[in-house]
């Protein structure tokens, strides 16, 4: 097998992200970072490499720890980003570790045996045509749960573990003061890999007591993203926390209530504006579903349909979360002064950990 390696590279800084749980590197670029009024800056490099020959590069390494150097070497040269971190991933990943535990370990001695080898080259050729790592491994921590991923479903971000912290803090509040009724309802636009809803459904009774249970309705529009959320909730989810999940492909602009409305709503809408989706680097662009990042000419397009349809969907008093892009509370605010009949009002804007206007908080009036 012979693969031509061929790709525009985005000019741009590589981030290493600091959580709650301490630091943790994406291998792919921010899709929030956004460089106002400044054209892209593309790299063109381009590169042959075979199956044969990677693989002879590898063979060398008498250790795993050689191994690693190795390939981040190769990736080096071949201009992948984070090429040491990606080299332990999948490492790690083609001996069946975690990275934790390929790293913690003393250097293993490695045989020439052809299957791992098999498994190696063919990971490594992945990332060399810049598929994200996370895809590469098949999961990826997010709030506390290990989340099955897979092409083209949205990778879960560190921003939108803010975003579940956020939340979960409000109604722990909002809970304590004795507010609201025995169950508490929540709506999810967009569930993607389900990676918002698992995780208030998992932190909920942690943070909220034994007084009230949550039952969420995640929707998208998405048939992949509704079944890689199935999977993953048969994986985290205990059998009672699977009863209060209802998961449904529909499109939003068509979604209509059989029963009671909500008291919140979460999303972490498509928001990319199309001239920045241009931009992105092949990691995001090539392998992640359009459907799930671009928002129209402004970024806005899904965003409206929430807010028009928000009053229709939650009680008086509901709360609307969101995580935007760093443009978009202006355009809401304006949105809203324009629309009023809309019957919604942003309450509070936060900054996510790269000091940037990520989250909106909008109540139903």
């Amino acid at each position: 097998m012979f693969v031509s390696i061929a790709c525009n590279v985005l000019n741009k800084s590589w981030l290493l992200i600091g959580t709650r749980r301490g630091c943790v590197q994406v291998f792919l670029p921010n899709r929030y970072h956004k460089t106002v009024n400044k054209p892209s800056n593309y790299v063109s490099c381009s590169s042959q490499l075979s199956e044969t020959e990677l693989r002879d590069k590898l063979r060398v390494c008498s250790t795993t720890k050689e191994l690693v150097t190795r390939l981040s070497e190769v990736f080096v040269q071949q201009g992948v980003p984070e090429s040491r971190l990606s080299a332990e991933y999948i490492v790690a990943t083609s001996f069946g570790l975690s990275r934790k535990q390929l790293l913690r370990g003393e250097p293993t001695l490695l045989s020439q045996l052809e299957p791992f080898y098999s498994t190696l080259t063919h990971n490594a050729l992945r990332r060399l045509l810049r598929e994200p790592v996370q895809y590469i491994v098949g999961n990826w921590d997010f709030y506390n749960l290990t989340l099955k991923v897979r092409q083209p479903v949205l990778i879960p971000r560190p921003e939108t573990e803010e975003l579940v912290d956020r939340i979960l803090k409000f109604w722990k509040n909002v809970l304590r003061r004795g507010s609201t009724g025995e169950v508490t309802r929540c709506l999810e636009i967009g569930c993607g890999s389900g990676a918002i809803s698992l995780s208030l459904l998992k932190g909920w009774k942690e943070f909220t007591g034994n007084n009230n249970i949550l039952k969420v309705t995640a929707l998208d529009i998405d048939p992949q993203a509704i079944t890689l959320t199935k999977e993953n909730a048969c994986i985290v989810l205990e059998d009672e926390q699977k009863r209060l999940l209802d998961i449904h492909l529909q499109d939003i602009t068509k979604f209509r209530l059989d029963d009671n409305k909500y008291d919140f709503l979460v999303s972490n809408p498509p928001y990319i504006p199309e001239a920045e989706y241009r931009t992105l680097q092949p990691e995001v662009i090539q392998y992640e579903a359009s459907c799930a990042l671009l928002g129209g000419k402004d970024g806005m397009e899904i965003i409206r349909v929430i807010l028009r349809g928000a009053k229709n969907w939650l009680k008086t008093g509901g709360t609307i979360w969101l995580e935007v892009d760093p443009s978009h509370p202006k355009l809401i605010q304006d949105f809203l002064h324009k629309e009023p009949n809309v019957g919604v009002e942003l309450l509070q804007v936060f900054e996510d950990m790269s000091g940037l206007a990520r989250y909106c908080k909008l109540l139903v009036i």
